[in-house]
């Protein structure tokens, strides 16, 4: 099942800004930044860049690459992959152009101050995090958007820790999705899937439960079945697996592959300085229902991996 491999290889920390100004909205993922507006009661469900589910309730408008209704999302941008270009978008998000020469990041934090009340939320924040790996910019951009009391910031990464140096509050990781929204996924991308096929439900939840519900897998899975017969489709997944659950088969692009996603997911782990780590992974794969009441053996575990209750809390 899918789920055993995201939820060992795919750990995604949600991270929230602690928040000393009461409570500001809740957990939401997505690459946007979300502005108040007079619209209320607004409810929008889009994917996240990470294949992630957002629901947004509440009075904003969303801006994602380019500028946006509240019931209208634009296409995500490129991937920012340095703090300049993350704070360069930022910037002609909200509608402000830097100055010749200006720096991008002190740019972005002096209008911050002149904004309303901004949420931001950064998914897949390790590109950015891991991009140019310049820790330092990164940290001084993610600083500048905290220090403006207007503002609050959500990440979601592939990590161990977060960015240190601001007081988070870690959120446990991100759930699959409930059965009616991961069909209502599937059939947005892939709306005939079901057509002309006495079974074509019931093979499309079975898929849906093979999937473990989870948004990335369901996206690939969608596009890839076009113009296929639901039992074909079925009968390829038995046979390939995560294998199928790519766009191009050369494709280096994690949203665009599972297999890619999950090999990000293992580097993150360091696979060089925390071997001991994959070891152990290793070994709870074989373990189909996992390790129950693990804690109570760790002492045991302890005896031939001295580093497992380290190596675990890695996972």
């Amino acid at each position: 099942m899918l789920s055993r491999i995201e939820n060992t290889f795919g750990k995604r920390k949600q991270l929230r800004l602690q928040d000393d100004h009461g409570s500001r909205g809740d957990w939401m993922s997505s690459t946007a930044i979300l502005i108040p507006s007079s619209k209320h009661g607004t409810s929008i469900n889009t994917i996240g860049n990470s294949g992630t589910v957002v629901n947004v309730t509440g009075d904003f408008n969303v801006y994602n690459g380019e500028s946006a209704t509240a019931d209208t999302i634009g296409p995500p941008p490129p991937a920012a992959t340095s703090a300049d270009l993350l704070a360069s978008r930022i910037l002609q998000t909200i509608g402000v152009t830097a100055a010749a020469r200006e720096n991008l990041i002190t740019a972005m934090h002096l209008a911050l101050k002149a904004v309303p009340p901004t949420l931001f939320v950064l998914d897949n924040f390790e590109t950015t995090w891991e991009g140019e790996r310049d820790h330092a910019a990164t940290r001084n951009l993610l600083q500048k958007i905290t220090d403006c009391p207007s503002s609050t910031l959500i990440i979601t990464m592939r990590a161990t820790s977060p960015p240190p140096g601001i007081q988070w509050t870690v959120a446990e990781s991100l759930p699959p999705l409930p059965a009616p929204a991961a069909k209502q996924v599937f059939l947005a991308i892939n709306a005939t899937f079901c057509d002309g096929s006495d079974d074509g439900n019931e093979v499309l939840e079975e898929l849906l439960e093979e999937l473990d519900y989870v948004p990335l897998a369901i996206h690939l899975l969608a596009h890839v079945s076009m113009d296929l017969f639901p039992r074909q489709v079925l009968k390829h997944w038995q046979k390939q697996r995560t294998c199928m659950l790519s766009l191009d088969l050369h494709t280096k692009d994690k949203l665009e592959s599972v297999e890619i996603s999950i090999s990000l997911s293992m580097e993150s782990l360091d696979v060089d300085r925390n071997f001991e780590a994959i070891q152990l992974l290793g070994m709870l794969c074989l373990l189909p229902d996992g390790l129950l009441r693990w804690e109570g053996y760790l002492d045991v575990i302890e005896k031939a991996f001295p580093s497992a209750t380290f190596d675990l809390f890695l996972l």
